[in-house]
């Protein structure tokens, strides 16, 4: 066999879009179970739930609620279900180490063992602390690069993702889409929004080289206000997450995709090949986050540092976010 060819892996992968209840992790556990092993029976190898598929979504501090440790319920199921199923299968958390709260992805490995966790860096500022550590978990299916939701807007993941040679991008997310105009919301930011996200992985694998897999959570979004001016502006009366979820070769092709509100499956046979990855480094937009992958409003950037900058400031100072990460510690 020659060196080309060993550098050449063909592995199937899977992409699970789910609605979870905010709040309620055992249910939400429990729903993914079936979905888990369907996707299993199907031959999956790497199965992907979506960003804090566990406990459901919220940008707001509600979310501290539902936080555990990497001994929690979370943890234990992606190991068991791993374990059983004999796949590699992530899902995103809420975790605590009894002072900070963060936003993680966990993958679990065949042997029942944890292969690794990825703590989202560009993290929603109020409710989590942000962490600029790995983000490429080794397996020895491959180097598997993991962003999670809004790390993906920045260059600096996908230059992680080149520094240390991932071969599949796994993009866990639970991105809002708006749903009807009105306000702020035109026509077009209706059709805009949907184009973003149903290109997402292609756009993401074509730059670097690698097969993508956007997985988005699907559903309404609760009724808590969320936290800053890009939150107040993405109310339930006219966004849900948004779904779209999306598998895509290293050249951008769409493998598959689901639609925006319906729960379902979508999987794939993807190629991991060291001579395709493309080396030269994507060049950002704007200074935020060290620059967005794809243009952005001047204004959006103004709103993002200062959404940020009040954001930290809240956590920072909040006795209940200490409370409730020692409590959950401790238990």
């Amino acid at each position: 066999m020659s060196a080309i060819q060993e550098n050449v892996k063909v592995i199937r992968v899977v992409a699970v879009q789910m609605q979870s209840q905010l709040g309620q992790t055992k249910a939400n556990l429990d729903h993914a179970t079936p979905l888990a092993e369907q996707a299993a029976g199907d031959g999956a190898q790497l199965i992907a739930f979506a960003e804090l598929a566990a406990p459901g979504y919220s940008m707001s501090p509600l979310i501290w609620e539902w936080a555990e440790t990497r001994g929690g319920c979370t943890v234990h199921w992606v190991r068991e279900t791993s374990r059983r199923l004999g796949v590699y299968l992530g899902m995103g958390f809420v975790e605590t180490d009894g002072k900070d709260l963060f936003n993680i992805y966990v993958l679990g490995a065949p042997d029942g063992q944890v292969a690794g966790y990825v703590r989202k860096t560009m993290a929603e500022t109020a409710c989590f602390k942000c962490f600029d550590g790995s983000h490429v978990v080794d397996t020895p299916i491959g180097h598997i690069g993991i962003g999670i939701c809004a790390d993906n807007l920045f260059v600096p993941n996908l230059h992680r993702m080149q520094d240390h040679s991932a071969d599949l991008l796994l993009m866990p997310h639970a991105a809002p889409l708006p749903f009807k105009k009105g306000g702020l919301v035109s026509d077009e930011d209706l059709s805009r929004s949907r184009c973003t996200l149903s290109q997402m992985a292609s756009n993401y694998a074509r730059l670097i080289g690698i097969p993508a897999v956007f997985i988005n959570q699907v559903g309404p979004r609760g009724p808590e206000k969320w936290f800053g001016i890009i939150g107040s502006l993405m109310g339930s009366d006219a966004f849900y997450l948004g779904g779209l979820s999306t598998i895509s070769d290293p050249d951008g092709n769409i493998l598959g995709q689901l639609d925006e509100q319906k729960e379902g499956v979508i999987l794939s046979d993807v190629t991991l090949d060291e001579s395709r990855k493309i080396k030269t480094r994507p060049v950002g937009y704007g200074t935020y986050g060290g620059g967005f992958v794809t243009p952005h409003p001047l204004l959006f950037e103004g709103i993002c540092y200062v959404d940020a900058f009040f954001g930290r400031l809240s956590y920072s100072l909040s006795p209940k976010r200490r409370k409730i990460a020692r409590a959950i510690a401790l238990a």
